[in-house]
């Protein structure tokens, strides 16, 4: 006897989001972009974290790299490996047209599943605000918040 599989729409875009949020291969999506922008942070790699940035925060912020490293180069050390270990799970849409978005701190996590615990460096690194995003064309870019 044969039977059809069905999976419902929500549970496969519930598995893409998990997917997309796990990535550290440059992806464009909201996740993707805080992922890598911590990720980056944690290898003090600041001329990188910028690129995560719109042009117009990169510019208020002048010297952009140097600007993250006088913010973030203070850290404890511990710290810098738990932001490359921080990942994404859950974004907050904000408009109808979805071209803006934040990511809440509580809502960065380290570990996977059940056992997936707040990251305090995350806290930590963008001092307990939120990032906020912003649709540019057909990739995402950080735009505010505790940058």
């Amino acid at each position: 006897m044969r039977r059809n599989l069905v999976i419902a729409p929500t549970v496969v875009a519930a598995a893409l989001v998990t997917l997309a949020a796990c990535s550290r291969t440059g992806g464009t999506g909201v996740a993707n972009v805080v992922d890598n922008y911590l990720y980056d942070l944690g290898n003090r790699n600041y001329s990188a974290a910028c690129k995560q940035l719109i042009d117009q925060l990169r510019q208020q912020l002048g010297d952009c790299p140097a600007t993250l490293k006088r913010h973030h180069d203070n850290l404890p050390v511990n710290e810098y490996g738990e932001l490359r270990d921080a990942h994404v799970r859950r974004v907050t849409y904000n408009t109808k047209d979805n071209a803006k978005a934040t990511v809440y701190p509580q809502d960065i996590k380290i570990g996977t599943g059940s056992k997936a615990k707040r990251s305090i460096a995350a806290y930590h690194a963008t001092d307990g605000q939120d990032l906020e995003l912003t649709k540019v064309g057909k990739a995402w870019r950080i735009s505010g918040g505790g940058v």
